[in-house]
């Protein structure tokens, strides 16, 4: 499976931006490393299901995919919102602000591929889903689907709100 591939992709992005850091003798500030601790568990989360939605053909399981990416994407939203910030008022270099963007890029996509092989899978025995997931998705956005909404409410209230805790 490609989505597959390329999660493995991002982390030897992820590990080649460590390397940067380290080499530029730089570090993230503790709001930042703060932040992208909440993230990544969040994407370790979203990946444990992932693999076990996908070794098991756990179709439940890969419907809960979703609402936790969706999350991770609001995550991301906030955490390059926050980071613009810092980098105008001074509080982070240069250096070290460049590499925090492009690992929440990393960890974003990786999100968004754990998104695709749960719709992959999902497609499988739904036509609807197999001929258009674009408007699988879309519709799954709205919050009409009750199961997701509340899915997403409590990712919302484990991730978000301990985002917006640290200040």
């Amino acid at each position: 499976v490609p989505s597959f591939e390329r999660v493995g992709d991002y982390a030897t992005n992820l590990v080649e931006l460590a390397d940067r850091l380290q080499a530029e003798n730089t570090a993230f500030s503790d709001f930042a490393k703060q932040e992208l601790q909440i993230l990544c568990a969040a994407v370790t989360e979203v990946l444990d299901i992932t693999l076990e939605a996908f070794s098991n053909d756990n179709n439940e399981l890969a419907k809960r995919i979703e609402p936790l990416e969706e999350t991770i994407d609001d995550m991301v939203m906030l955490l390059r919102d926050r980071h613009t910030k810092r980098l105008k008022n001074g509080t982070c270099s240069i250096g070290s602000g460049l590499v925090f963007m492009e690992a929440l890029t990393h960890l974003e996509r990786t999100a968004d591929h754990c998104s695709a092989i749960a719709v992959m899978m999902l497609a499988r025995n739904n036509e609807e889903i197999l001929h258009n997931h674009y408007a699988y998705l879309r519709e799954l956005h709205t919050g009409v689907d009750k199961h997701y909404a509340k899915e997403c409410a409590r990712r919302r209230e484990q991730y978000i709100e301990p985002l917006m805790a640290i200040q």
